[in-house]
């Protein structure tokens, strides 16, 4: 009979001390999984204030250097010190723009996947032909403003799109390793635009 119940306190041991090692695991791996899920979105969420920052920052300077040029050529006149100073801010941006934007355009390619990565390329693309644009709009003082402001409005909306799919991904938690990581396809740059000859 002795043997019947350490044998009883045994298998009761056993099962016990099975419960322990169970929980401790699972609940380890919960931990361990909320804990990585948890900074993925804390990272995520930096990543898509910064990118949208940025490129808020390029679409500013963009915009107040086109309405510095029209204003100037409204005037038919000399460059303004106003003009000098929207060309020295647009300058000033894009430096800042280049050199932040490897940086942020492969983080939206880490936890937004591959196709925002294409869009981010496609507004950077549509920005630099802009920017050219608006160059020689500087230089020689000829330009079609309402093109111009056509394709910037264009930019506006691509923008706003690109930050509402950013920010449904972040809501919706596809981010990290949920989002999209497809093969980048080729970003074909766009021609020059708004062009007087």
């Amino acid at each position: 009979m002795a043997e019947e119940k350490l044998f009883g306190k045994y298998n009761e041991f056993v099962l016990l001390l099975s419960g322990f090692v169970l929980t401790g695991l699972i609940g380890s791996y919960i931990s361990q999984r909320y804990s990585r899920e948890a900074a993925t979105s804390a990272f995520a969420s930096s990543v898509f204030k910064d990118t949208t920052a940025a490129i808020g920052k390029r679409m500013m300077a963009t915009s107040s250097l086109l309405n510095a040029l029209q204003s100037e050529d409204d005037a038919n006149g000399t460059k303004s010190a106003k003009l000098e100073v929207a060309m020295d801010r647009y300058r000033d941006g894009l430096q800042v723009w280049n050199s932040e934007r490897t940086y942020l355009r492969e983080m939206v390619s880490t936890y937004y996947g591959t196709r925002s990565w294409e869009t981010e390329r496609k507004i950077h693309y549509h920005f630099r032909a802009l920017g050219d644009a608006l160059e020689r709009a500087y230089k020689t003082g000829k330009a079609d403003y309402p093109c111009l402001k056509t394709k910037r409005d264009k930019m506006l909306d691509e923008v706003s799109a690109f930050a509402g799919d950013l920010s449904q991904a972040l809501d919706s938690g596809r981010i990290g390793s949920d989002a999209d990581h497809g093969k980048r396809n080729k970003i074909r740059y766009p021609d020059t635009v708004c062009v007087i000859r």
